[in-house]
């Protein structure tokens, strides 16, 4: 029996120790210093304004991933490191109360198994947080990449104006029958990670909100088919990618068309769609966006634009940010109009970023006119690995 035990631990070592050279670990730890900020205390009168100072771990996150050899099955969770701090500590952000909610839905904000039985079909189950099937490569995360801490955010809504992102859990299908052509499928299934998640006619217990323990009914299955996607996208060699999207949601379905290039001028990347919510009463149904981004080398260039409605016409957003690389660092001026035809406010934001190997500094400056006006100097130093 020792010899059994012994035999077993020595193949669990070397199992564990082969898993262990195949498994790939990534990630970012980020820290962010918000050196001196202006808030505003309307709860007193007159509304008093003063100067604080923040700190966050921002986007700090790791992921481990592992793949077959020839990469066709594979898997990879994601964890974000401050949601695991608070699910220990507190709930991070919010005054170090201990709650369950935010914890436990970014911890997974990916955890996924791929399948790629023959070049033609890949197969993804499970949830990628950061998104697939995603057409915005300019006007939403590829704009700042992401939130870098001295901007004032990414305009995440970008995805309700060139359709396709998709980020629920689920099951996901991409077929590519001939080389120009794609299509994506895929079907929402009830999310193990958010217990809370309204699929349709799912009445949510408030209580799951508090206790992840507490188990819920199954879903009704006409609910799970009212939250789908299919998307098919056609690339037109020198001309881009045309893209149709159909977007199942219980709020109401949605549909699309955009248009992606690289390849009309060098340097230059263009993207513009539309989408149009076909539900009865929809307010703001349609949705247009469009953004280019020019590389010129050392300078370039990035802009977008959104306009909402037939009958209520809107421009809700337009963003410019030229840059210029000096050689020790690059720099930028990202200038941002909302509400441009009902009170508009503008924001401007000078900042700046150096390159260390695998980590990069950033600071900048955050002036916004919304309301009474505020401003931000902010800091924040990542590490990639």
């Amino acid at each position: 029996m020792k010899k059994l035990i012994a035999i077993s631990m020595m193949i669990a070592l070397v199992a564990g120790a082969a898993f262990a050279q195949d498994l790939q670990i990534s990630g970012a730890l980020e820290l962010r210093w918000q050196v001196a900020s202006e808030f505003t205390d309307d709860s007193v009168t007159p509304v008093a304004k003063y100067i604080g100072t923040n700190a966050s771990l921002g986007g700090s996150k790791f992921s481990l991933t592992r793949a077959s050899d020839d990469g066709t099955v594979g898997a990879r969770v994601t964890y974000d490191i401050a949601a695991i701090l608070g699910h220990f500590v507190g709930d991070y952000g919010t005054g170090g109360q201990p709650t369950f909610s935010s914890p436990l839905k970014k911890i997974h904000n990916q955890a996924f198994i791929w399948w790629q039985p023959i070049e033609q079909l890949k197969i993804q189950l499970g949830k990628d947080g950061d998104g697939i099937f995603n057409p915005t490569g300019v006007t939403r995360w590829g704009f700042h990449e992401g939130d870098p801490g001295v901007t004032p955010g990414e305009f995440w809504d970008a995805s309700n104006y060139l359709l396709g992102n998709w980020a629920k859990f689920g099951l996901a299908l991409t077929i590519t029958p001939m080389d120009a052509l794609t299509i994506n499928f895929a079907l929402g299934l009830p999310d193990p990670f958010d217990p809370t998640y309204d699929m349709g006619a799912y009445n949510a217990d408030p209580d799951l909100n508090k206790d992840p323990s507490v188990k819920r009914e199954p879903e009704k299955w006409e609910n799970v088919f009212k939250v789908i996607q299919l998307q098919v996208g056609y690339n037109v060699d020198g001309i881009g990618q045309f893209w149709a999207t159909y977007q199942g949601e219980s709020a109401g379905n949605s549909i699309g068309l955009s248009y992606h290039t690289s390849s009309l001028l060098d340097g230059l990347a263009l993207e513009a769609g539309f989408s149009y919510n076909l539900a009865s009463g929809a307010k703001d149904a349609f949705k247009f966006g469009i953004g280019a981004h020019y590389n010129a080398g050392d300078w370039g260039v990035k802009t977008r634009l959104f306009i909402d409605g037939f009958d209520n016409f809107a421009l809700p957003r337009w963003d410019i940010m030229p840059y210029y690389d000096l050689g020790f660092m690059t720099a930028f001026l990202n200038i941002g109009i909302t509400n441009l035809t009902n009170s508009a406010t503008f924001v401007i934001n000078p900042y700046v970023v150096k390159k260390i190997s695998m980590a990069d500094f950033r600071a900048g400056l955050i002036y916004d006119t919304a309301g009474s006006g505020s401003w931000s100097f902010n800091t924040g130093l990542k590490f990639s690995f």
